[in-house]
């Protein structure tokens, strides 16, 4: 199958996604021409003319203004990777790993596009679970306001409670992680983001923006327990198995205690949550999601006809990716 497939270029969790199923459609022997920019123009004055060379269409995040600029007309096998549901035309198809609460939330007086359920493949499940915990609590994400609430740092500088580590990519200037973090880490991949984990008790998620966490995932399958900031309108329903706050006092109070208890919370079984984890996120898992609904072809290969990126490997969600897939551009 001959496949355009077009990747934004915007450094965090939803171009990492974007690569690793790039790299699972070349693991199936699809030939594909990647499109890996943010460029309007771009998409609007070449993606539109080239459209109807190929078997399937494949956006990893699309809106509906730039959805519209690239696809003109109903086309068949167009797919979308949706991280929140956003509105496009019906005939897209939408590869979803969020599908359980997609629409649930979002553009409740629309009708759905078709929404195919996607497993995401974390790294470095292990065969053998990991007791040893010396570490208390990590962070993991972008260093700012809505993704580690200020009331819940607030409470933990005046409790004197700190996270072990922090691992980031980006950090506001006036929203400074070392005030809370014992150490901070810039730009660590997957691989050392991983070990970190599976030495850890609790990942801390304090964050109001995502109907999807990769990094909550992550942590599970490395034995690591996620505690959560639930908000009414993003709920992290495709995770079984985190502490849920439902408010930041709550999500406070929490911590509080995990800071001076060694035990877990009553109930928490971690071997259980590791292997079940481990059950439910594989590659083997995603490459055969996809293969029901691509198929195969002869050999993979990918050839990039437009990047934003002057060096794509050695940007971190592209590193990501190739831990993760073993593939690679």
């Amino acid at each position: 199958m001959k496949i355009l497939y077009h990747n934004p270029t915007c450094g965090s969790g939803i171009e990492q996604v974007g690569y690793i199923f790039l790299f699972i459609l070349k693991k199936l022997g699809h030939e594909i021409d990647l499109y890996n920019t943010q460029c309007a123009n771009v998409q609007e004055n070449i993606i539109s003319k080239v459209i109807d060379n190929y078997d399937a269409i494949v956006l990893n995040s699309a809106y509906e203004i730039n959805f519209n600029r690239m696809i003109q007309k109903e086309k068949n096998n167009v797919f979308d990777i949706s991280h929140d549901g956003s509105p496009l035309p019906s005939f897209c198809k939408q590869l979803s790993l969020n599908y359980i609460h997609q629409y649930q939330f979002f553009y409740k007086n629309r009708v759905a596009n078709i929404t195919i359920p996607i497993t995401y493949p974390y790294a470095f499940n292990k065969n053998i679970f990991n007791s040893e915990r010396p570490n208390k609590f990590v962070f993991v994400g972008r260093w700012i306001k809505e993704k580690f609430h200020p009331e819940v740092k607030e409470a933990m500088i005046k409790n004197g409670i700190k996270i072990d580590k922090v691992f980031t990519n980006h950090q506001n200037k006036e929203y400074i992680p070392e005030e809370v973090s014992k150490e901070v880490v810039i730009n660590a991949n997957i691989k050392e983001i991983s070990d970190y984990l599976s030495k850890t008790k609790y990942l801390l998620l304090p964050s109001t923006t995502e109907c999807i966490s990769i990094v909550a995932g992550e942590a599970l399958v490395n034995g690591c327990l996620p505690v959560v900031l639930e908000t009414p309108f993003k709920e992290h329903a495709q995770f079984f198995n985190c502490v849920i706050a439902k408010s930041p006092q709550e999500f406070s109070e929490i911590v509080k205690v995990l800071n001076k208890k060694d035990e877990d919370p009553a109930g928490v079984n971690r071997e259980n949550i590791f292997n079940f984890s481990n059950k439910m996120w594989s590659l083997d898992k995603s490459v055969e999601e996809f293969r029901t609904i691509f198929g195969t072809g002869p050999k993979g290969s990918i050839t990039i006809k437009q990047n934003d990126h002057k060096n794509i490997s050695a940007i971190l969600p592209y590193i990501n990716a190739t831990i993760i897939t073993g593939e690679t551009l």
